[in-house]
């Protein structure tokens, strides 16, 4: 969300059903949020662009198919990106950010652990236990 600022986003918009997560994207990236089912979501994000729909959805987990995510979007817009954020193709851009001031990211890690709770960490995190948003393990 915070990378859609830096690429010149007029408006982010954040979508989930786990509370802690709609109240970390306010909190850290000044997205506009709701935490709800998918009904509810498309009548948030209409209601929010005055029935235009997004210019752009990108989906960083489990937020459907493509044909799926169109109904959100404004007429000839596409969805971008499904699934888990490919970081290895953007960290140079990431690291740049972050290097210049221009992006924080030790803001969105509720957990550190050391390595050899990787299993630990993995579980919260894909189980979405404990209010995990991202985990850092320590060599």
């Amino acid at each position: 969300m915070k990378c859609a600022w830096l690429r010149g986003a007029a408006r982010v918009f954040g979508v989930d059903l786990e509370e802690y997560r709609p109240e970390k994207a306010r909190e850290v990236a000044s997205a506009e949020t709701v935490n709800v089912g998918a009904g509810v979501a498309l009548e948030f994000i209409r209601t929010a662009t005055y029935g235009r729909g997004a210019g752009i959805r990108i989906d960083a987990g489990d937020g459907g198919t493509p044909d799926a995510a169109r109904e959100y979007l404004q007429p000839r817009s596409r969805p971008v990106g499904f699934g888990q954020a490919p970081v290895h193709k953007h960290v140079d851009k990431l690291l740049g950010w972050i290097t210049e001031g221009k992006l924080r990211a030790d803001d969105i890690v509720t957990h550190r652990l050391p390595l050899a709770e990787t299993a630990r960490g993995y579980d919260i995190f894909n189980a979405k236990k404990e209010g995990c948003v991202k985990v850092v393990l320590k060599p």
